[in-house]
């Protein structure tokens, strides 16, 4: 493989999906999108390869941005593509055939869908959506939703709206409640209807508008939109609905796992993502030139052989940004846990220590980043004896094997 197989280029992503990639780090009002992890395993990716980020808006102003879009600003990268919002003559020819695959999705999804509309309405988030457009996009929407309810089509949506409002007093935002009641929208539930309508709506917009752009080949959409963009309808094109041509290096699955709400490596902060993030893209050049070459040598499968000089490489990308790997639970953790009970026994038996203050000592980032280092450069063979993989070794595979698919398919 070529060093300049793995160039980044650019990508278009959407606010939606930019909010949910954000949640999973800093929830909104306590409140995450239910795709949250995979938003940010996309983002995150995109972000850490280097790739300048077009953002399509449906009307002339930017409003208020999640912080991964305030960190893409941070690197004056960012290219605002405005007034991506379905005119009234385009809703009138495509929001009729595309209600059906909307239906589909929403029916299959009712749980997640509902979760989602309780993550979309609380304050941060549609302080920041309604600078982006007006409510006349969910309004005209109201006839096609009130068919979709009468006809029964969104039954399972209904069912599970009306449960998260009984469990956890979900309700309809204060900027939403003026349409509530209204002959175009005359209930909670076909507000939240319409509402996921004009955004599985705008999904088609910006694809179809991104389409006519040379310099746009990837579009990262928000989980929501996903039908809209396969539903075949209209006049979206592959090359912005599919990303088998991506060569960037998955960093978002390791990052998925460093910021693990199961066992985080690092604060599970929007500081410290930001400081990793940023850290990670100022090595993209430098990832780039080097990891062509050490992908030749092969890993054995052995899950505790020696790290090959891809697996180290990442292990020291990672390092720089002072992310190191935890002990791994089935090994040392049991064995320094046991050596501190023991020691407790004997010098303190009146004492007894939670098994959580134990887990915390044994996993110390001080101890931890000492005894890395030190094997990362003197003891590599006994490396993943020690500590656990976050993902590493698979991420290297996904990515060794998609770019010799991919020089496959140009051969």
């Amino acid at each position: 493989m070529q060093p300049e197989a793995i160039k980044p280029f650019a990508v278009a992503a959407d606010t939606t999906i930019l909010q949910s990639a954000s949640s999973f780090i800093q929830p909104s009002s306590g409140r995450t999108d239910p795709r949250a992890e995979e938003s940010f395993e996309a983002i995150a990716t995109a972000f850490c390869n280097g790739t300048r980020l077009f953002l399509p808006l449906p009307q002339g102003q930017c409003g208020e941005n999640p912080f991964l879009l305030d960190l893409w600003r941070s690197a004056c990268i960012v290219t605002d593509l405005f007034n991506n919002e379905l005119s009234d003559d385009a809703f009138k020819e495509i929001g009729g055939p595309l209600t059906t695959p909307f239906a589909l999705f929403v029916e299959g999804d009712a749980p997640d869908v509902a979760k989602w509309l309780a993550f979309q309405f609380t304050p941060d988030i549609v302080g920041g959506y309604m600078t982006r457009a007006d409510d006349l996009a969910i309004r005209r929407t109201g006839p096609l939703v009130r068919q979709l309810l009468a006809e029964h089509r969104l039954s399972h949506l209904e069912a599970a709206i009306l449960s998260l409002q009984e469990k956890e007093n979900f309700k309809p935002p204060q900027a939403y409640e003026h349409l509530v009641g209204t002959s175009e929208i005359p209930s909670f539930v076909h507000l939240c209807a319409s509402y996921t309508f004009s955004v599985f709506l705008r999904g088609w917009s910006y694809a179809a508008n991104l389409s006519k752009d040379p310099d746009v080949p990837i579009y990262k959409h928000a989980w929501i939109r996903c039908a809209a963009l396969r539903s075949g309808i209209g006049s979206p094109v592959s090359r912005v609905r599919a990303d088998g041509s991506e060569l960037w290096f998955p960093w978002g699955n390791i990052l998925a796992e460093v910021f693990s709400d199961r066992a985080p490596l690092i604060p599970k902060a929007q500081s410290a993502a930001s400081d990793v993030l940023l850290g990670l893209r100022q090595q993209t050049e430098h990832l780039r030139s080097q990891l062509a070459s050490a992908l030749v040598e092969v890993n054995t499968g052995n899950p505790r052989a020696t790290p090959t000089d891809a697996e180290v490489l990442i292990l020291d990308t990672l390092r720089d940004v002072d992310v190191v790997p935890r002990y791994s639970i089935s090994t040392r953790t049991e064995f320094l846990a046991r050596w501190l009970r023991d020691l407790v026994e004997q010098t303190a038996p009146i004492f007894k220590i939670p098994a959580e203050l134990i887990t915390g000592v044994v996993q110390n980032r001080w101890l931890r980043e000492k005894e890395f280092d030190l094997r990362l450069r003197f003891r590599r063979d006994k490396l993943w004896d020690i500590f656990e993989d976050p993902s590493i070794r698979a991420s290297i595979r996904a990515f060794k094997e998609r770019n010799a698919s991919e020089r496959n398919f140009v051969e």
